[in-house]
């Protein structure tokens, strides 16, 4: 489905169709799953996380009111989720599997090969907000308004946060050349 072609088929789902969630679900899974792996979960918990999402979602659309909300309140749930995830457990890094998955979701053919290895390199190395921003931005297409919503953070921190995300990976590929 193209990007909000799930919308009539989540309408269809308020209106009691139960079976057009299915493709909803199929239709966002992998954006969820890239937003949810820029968070470090491994793959196990990755794929817990994103399910539980989609049945939070799932129990709790009624109270969704208009359908159009339901990307970002979907990432809120995840969002929320993952912090309890890390909270269970004490958090480790990304690993470069995970990594490459999340990098697969919006890689560039052009963008030179070497480079998006040091992009991988790098990612983790940066703080969970930094990557979060850095994901939500270049792989879901979200503007700082609605990173700020989703993660809920002032909009000037989400600006920022980018800025110095970014920042930091220039310097660090600048360092390379």
């Amino acid at each position: 489905m193209a990007d909000e072609d799930w919308l009539p088929a989540l309408e269809s789902v308020k209106r009691g169709n139960r079976a057009a969630y299915a493709q909803v679900v199929d239709a966002l899974w992998s954006r969820l799953a890239a937003f949810v792996g820029a968070s470090g979960l491994r793959n196990g918990d990755l794929d817990d996380v994103v399910q539980q999402a989609f049945v939070r979602a799932w129990e709790n659309l009624a109270d969704l009111q208009e359908v159009s909300r339901f990307r970002p309140w979907l990432f809120t749930i995840a969002q929320n989720l993952i912090w309890d995830a890390v909270r269970m457990r004490q958090r480790q890094s990304l690993n470069k599997d995970e990594l490459s998955y999340i990098q697969q979701q919006g890689r560039d053919p052009a963008y030179p090969e070497e480079r998006v290895g040091r992009l991988k390199d790098l990612l983790p190395t940066l703080p969970d907000f930094h990557r979060q921003v850095l994901c939500l931005r270049f792989y879901e297409g979200l503007n700082c308004r609605e990173i700020a919503e989703l993660l809920q953070q002032n909009h000037s921190t989400v600006r920022s946060t980018l800025h110095r995300a970014q920042h930091t990976l220039r310097q660090a590929l600048k360092e390379d050349s």
